[in-house]
This record gives C-alpha cells, structure tokens and sequence, in this order.
C-alpha cells in the first residue's frame, strides 16, 4: 500500500514568485535560495525550474549541495553562503568555480595562499547586528583592504539582516545604515544585504539580494500570509483518512489522554504524523481542511497518524483528502497555531512523503 501522504508541487507557482522577485529589484540580477533540498521541495527540480524562469545564479549553504547542482550540469553561478570549511573544500570549491562567503580571519588566511586559482567572486560578510557570522563594522575596513590586495580578484560586501521580517523593529534601518557607511567609505559597488523580507520592504534598492522563502510561497514577514504579500504556495502537503469513528462524551483521543471529548465526537485519523515532518507539538485547535472545511486537530500528534475533529462536516469517509497546509490552507497559520515557522514546516517533511510535481 503506498502512503498517503503527498507533496504536490506547482512550478507554475514557484515561478510566479521567482518573477515577482525579479519585478521587485527592478532588474537587477538575484542569488536563488536553494539550500535545505530547495527548502524541502527538491534540489534539482526547483533548479532547473528556476532556470528555465530565467535564474541567474544560485545560493547554498554547504558544499555538498553545490556539487549536487554541478553534477547535474548547471553552470550557473553558485554562491556557498557559509564559505569553506578548510583547505580542502576551498580547493574543491575553486574547481567548481563557486562564489565564496569570507566571514572569518581563517577563511580570509586561507585566501592569502592562493597564487594562481581565485574564486569567481567573493563576498566579506559583515556582522552588522545578526550576531552570528561575519567581521564586526570596525574590522571590515582592515579586512577589505586584504581582498583587495588579492588579485585577480572581484569581492564584493554581504550583510544579513536579523529582524527584516518584523516591520516594527528599528534593528533592520540601523543596519541599513551600517552598510551604506561602509558603502560610502570603502567605494564598494558590489552589495548584497537583503533577504525575501528585506527585499519586500524594498529596505535597499541596490544591492543583489538573496532570494529564499519567498520563492516558496510563503510570506517571509511576521503576521502576514503568502497572499498577502503576492505570493502563492508552491507545495500542498496533503494525506487522507485512514478511519473515521463515533466517539461519545468522555472519550479521550491520544498519547497522554490529553484531549476529551466535550460531546459525541465523530473522530477522523490522518495518515501522516512527526514521522512525515508534521509538528509534534501542533496543538488540539491545529486547523486542517476537509471537503474544503476546518477540521480542527485533537489530541497529541503521533509518528505516522494525527486525529481531527470531523464532527461538524457532513458525509466523511474513509479515504477522504486531507489538505494539512499549502493551496487553501496557508503554511503560516498552521505554523502559528503550532508556534513555529513556515520554514520548519517545508524544510521537516520526511523523504517518505513523496514529492509530486503537478504542472
């Protein structure tokens, strides 16, 4: 029996938002996010989808998945957002012709030995308020002139903003701030600070950003879904029911006997659970959609099964299609109510979930 539990996927989609990605720069070229197995959605499908869109080069954050898109014959530009590792991967990374990230005085160090084979481009990367990777402010003019002393070579500044996806937060115009200072007192034309938030907030309308959630259709800023921003699903994660029972008053549903029943409850059990990426700790209340209704979650969810609450949809069968989240039901809210975030969601569905692209 093969399971239920399916990922049907819409290049139609994935390419409408790469394109509403590209309306928002106003021409300027764009890396492709396509780490985490294209954010849970396949690698090489949403390259080559991507690519036929009209792409222009693509970023990852580890080696091994820029050798994946080489193998398969894309010759693309392909930024390693976390750099090298050590002298053998920046040898690797060399031959491959990948663009680097320098974010520390090691990789910088290793750049120094390099006589004959440069990277195709590098990026200093600044730590202007994430905290996480990168030179401080202060180190960057001293850093900047060691690249510059490495010829040929064309280097460019990258900064990660760390509260683009809240609009209230002052923290994203100060680090705007940051770089533009920099901007000014290196003489740098090559610039890439924002993300899928900052870049729909229009936050910088130089630099070259770096395109991620967006592309998936899901909304990369706090308290608004994908069509609130322009954007559309490119994954719809469905099951469907394996039983439909009558439960009575009393009865409890699940590990721990969590959730009881406040009336006769008619019960529906969903093939997929933690097992296939959906969140444990999605709480009773979870909405899903059957027969295009709200089917709320109760009780705990388990490794291959979850239960909903089908009392108030009329006619459910076994076998019935359950939409757990993507084209009618938006990723954001079933991540809100599980007190989470869209990217666990489309980066945690399991290798048993088949993936089905379906345009």
């Amino acid at each position: 029996m093969t399971r239920p539990a399916v990922a049907w996927l819409s290049r139609a989609n994935l390419r409408s938002n790469f394109l509403r990605a590209r309306a928002l720069t106003g021409g300027r070229p764009v890396y492709v996010v396509v780490k985490a197995d294209g954010y849970g959605h396949g690698l090489l499908e949403v390259a080559r989808t991507l690519l036929d869109s009209g792409a222009e080069a693509f970023a990852v954050a580890c080696l091994e998945e820029a050798i994946v898109l080489r193998d398969a014959g894309i010759t693309e530009p392909v930024l390693l957002l976390e750099g090298h590792a050590n002298q053998p991967e920046l040898a690797e990374a060399l031959a491959l012709r990948l663009q680097l990230v320098v974010h520390c005085e090691e990789q910088l160090a290793d750049l120094g030995t390099l006589t004959e084979t440069y990277p195709a481009r590098i990026w200093l990367k600044c730590d202007s308020g994430m905290g996480r990777l990168g030179f401080l402010p202060g180190e960057v003019p001293r850093a900047w002139a060691e690249l510059q002393g490495l010829a040929p070579l064309e280097a460019g500044l990258m900064m990660h903003f760390a509260t683009a996806d809240d609009p209230g937060h002052p923290a994203a115009v100060q680090q705007c701030l940051v770089s533009g200072e920099l901007r000014q007192s290196l003489g740098v034309d090559l610039v890439s600070l924002c993300n899928s938030a900052a870049l729909l907030r229009a936050l910088d309308d130089r630099d070259v950003p770096r395109v991620g959630l967006m592309l998936y259709g899901a909304s990369p800023v706090l308290h608004a879904d994908a069509a609130d921003v322009g954007l559309t699903p490119v994954a719809t994660f469905e099951s469907e029911l394996i039983a439909v029972r009558d439960l009575p008053a009393g009865a409890t549903v699940g590990y721990g006997q969590t959730w009881v029943a406040p009336r006769s409850t008619r019960l529906g059990i969903v093939a997929a659970g933690y097992g296939d990426g959906y969140p444990r700790h999605a709480g009773s209340g979870t909405p899903t959609l059957v027969r295009g209704q709200r089917a709320p979650l109760i009780g705990r969810v388990s490794m291959d099964m979850l239960a909903v609450d089908l009392t108030d949809i009329e006619g459910c069968e076994r076998g019935e299609r359950v939409e757990l989240w993507g084209a009618n039901l938006p990723v954001e809210e079933v991540a809100r109510a599980a007190n989470t975030i869209p990217y666990t969601l489309m980066c945690g569905l399991s290798s048993r979930v088949r993936r089905v692209w379906c345009d």
